[in-house]
């Protein structure tokens, strides 16, 4: 199967990225150049677009992730830093912070003591939310996270 053929087949399961593509052509045995020759066809022709795949990145992944966990999956994604940065511009991190936390403290409820504050602290950094937005979701709940201004 030429590079074009298996391209085609790539993009029928999955949108890929125009860096994803070239590496899963050469990683299926196309050279290189024939990789990138079928991936700048696709680009032409609109099969492979960066900016579709970065704008389904940023609404797939909702309120539980936050600016920093979107921005990791572009990156590893292979999104062209431009077009991350494009679309990075509409994630609103505290407003889904805050969704994150509102749901958290509906499925948990409202921490008793530091180390419950500590748990919600880290939900919310391990999907990806700035520690701004984690303080003033805190802040806006009532929520005293316990830290020091530095």
């Amino acid at each position: 199967m030429d590079a074009w053929e298996t391209l085609l087949e790539l993009l029928d399961r999955k949108a890929l990225t125009a860096v994803e593509a070239e590496d899963a052509l050469v990683t299926r045995g196309c050279g290189r150049m024939k990789a990138r020759s079928a991936v700048a066809k696709a680009r032409h022709l609109g099969l492979l677009d960066d900016r579709r795949v970065a704008e389904d990145i940023v609404e797939r992944s909702g309120a539980p992730s936050g600016l920093l966990r979107v921005r990791y999956d572009l990156e590893r994604r292979g999104v062209d830093e431009r077009v991350a940065e494009e679309a990075i511009a509409a994630v609103d991190d505290l407003e889904r912070c805050k969704a994150a936390l509102s749901a958290y403290l509906g499925r948990h409820g409202r921490p008793g003591d530091l180390r419950g504050v500590a748990r919600i602290v880290g939900y919310l950094a391990r999907r990806g939310f700035t520690e701004e937005s984690v303080r003033q979701s805190l802040a806006e709940q009532g929520i005293d996270p316990g830290w020091q201004d530095a």
